[in-house]
């Protein structure tokens, strides 16, 4: 995208989903954080248009996760938030 100049033309869409052996999905702030950080180096871009929570984490109160969803998008490193996977309760 950096070296085509492209970045604009396309809608980046990411997702963070990880089971890292702890026998659930992720959403505490801090692995949000990281995995936004960690996806933004290898795709040379500055932001995530669309960020995805790609499962639902009982474990962490989701209080802390949209919060953490929120300081990305007010850090300006993502645009929209979107959910899958996920059930209304």
């Amino acid at each position: 995208m950096r070296s085509r100049g492209t970045r604009d033309q396309i809608t980046l869409i990411n997702k963070v989903r990880y089971d890292l052996g702890q026998g659930h999905h992720d959403l505490a702030a801090a692995r949000i954080a990281e995995v936004v950080y960690d996806s933004l180096s290898p795709l040379q871009t500055e932001r995530i248009n669309l960020y995805f929570s790609h499962y639902a984490d009982l474990r962490t109160p989701v209080e802390e996760a949209m919060e953490a969803f929120d300081k990305r998008i007010q850090s300006g490193k993502v645009r929209w938030l979107g959910a899958s996977n996920l059930v209304a309760a």
